[in-house]
């Protein structure tokens, strides 16, 4: 793993005060990238507590951020991928949880059983792509600027508690829930398509949104 620039692997909760990575490096291939092994930050097996820091990756294949088997807590964090090859942040069987943290990158890959929580006054800007079914929940003001798979997807998305998203391209989704009437959906003429066989409650319809784009069936 001499690609690593910081891996954790604690079998229990671990908590680390200020964190600060600046990774500029090349993965070899393919394989380095997308298996985490050029990660700036690599926790596996463990539920960690990052408060306080910044993480950047550059170069190709340098992901930000791996997560395997873990519940990732960070807070009042900056983390920055510029990555533009492979996913800026890949979760595997993983749980994300952001509180007053902001994370900009190319895309975020939630594979498995993974969750991403937006929470308290956090941003995040970049697609997220699920591949086996994911949980995504945009709440306490976190901000949420991109899209949610340009493909089909199984993918559950709420929107809570003054959350707000606003797309940059079409977006799919298999449940999608908005307890703010989706008047805090910006949607630039992008849309958002659900699967109507598992939203009874929207009958099928198609829904205007802010910005000219629709929430509408698949």
């Amino acid at each position: 793993m001499k690609y690593l620039c910081f891996f954790l692997e604690y079998d229990g909760d671990f908590s680390l005060e200020t964190l600060t990575i600046n990774k500029n490096a090349m993965a070899s291939n393919e394989y380095y990238a997308i298996n985490g092994y050029n990660a700036a930050l690599y926790v596996r097996n463990s539920s960690t507590t990052i408060n306080n820091g910044d993480v950047t990756a550059t170069g190709y294949g340098a992901l930000g951020l791996y997560g395997d088997n873990s519940t990732i807590n960070l807070e009042n964090m900056t983390l920055t991928t510029n990555n533009t090859e492979v996913a800026g942040i890949i979760l595997d069987d993983s749980t994300l949880n952001i509180d007053r943290t902001d994370i900009t990158t190319n895309y975020l890959l939630l594979d498995g059983a993974s969750t991403f929580n937006l929470n308290e006054n956090s941003s995040f800007t970049g697609q997220i792509t699920v591949t086996d079914g994911a949980n995504i929940t945009i709440n306490k003001d976190g901000s949420f600027v991109g899209c949610i798979n340009i493909d089909n997807s199984n993918a559950v998305v709420d929107i809570i508690n003054n959350g707000n998203m606003s797309l940059t391209c079409d977006s799919h989704v298999t449940i999608f829930v908005d307890t703010n009437n989706y008047s805090n959906i910006l949607s630039n003429g992008y849309n958002i398509y659900y699967d109507q066989n598992y939203n009874p409650e929207l009958n099928g319809e198609t829904i205007p949104l802010n910005g000219g784009g629709y929430l509408l069936p698949d």
